[in-house]
């Protein structure tokens, strides 16, 4: 569980709202006292924390293993069987 912490609130209504005590909170989220600058009317300000994402998977095929192992000559074997080899001179 997050925490949710008073710098979570948006700069905007940190601008119009003068931000007072925490009248609730909840799992994500903190509701506080918020009152116009201008009017002086008493809102309610819910602040929500979502969770943290989770790590982006590793890219596919980055665990990849070649278990394709060199021939003779030091060169690895052709994957593709529509390819042929190049004949090396004898």
């Amino acid at each position: 569980m997050e925490k949710v912490k008073d710098s979570d609130i948006d700069q905007a209504i940190i601008d119009e709202y003068e931000i007072g005590e925490t009248l609730g909170t909840g799992h994500f989220s903190k509701v506080k006292l918020g009152i116009n600058r201008k009017t002086g009317e008493k809102v309610a300000i819910k602040v929500s924390s979502r969770p943290s994402p989770p790590p982006p998977a590793p890219a596919r095929g980055a665990r990849r293993v070649d278990l394709r192992r060199p021939t003779h000559s030091g060169r690895p074997h052709r994957s593709s069987p529509s390819q042929p080899a190049a004949r090396s001179p004898c």
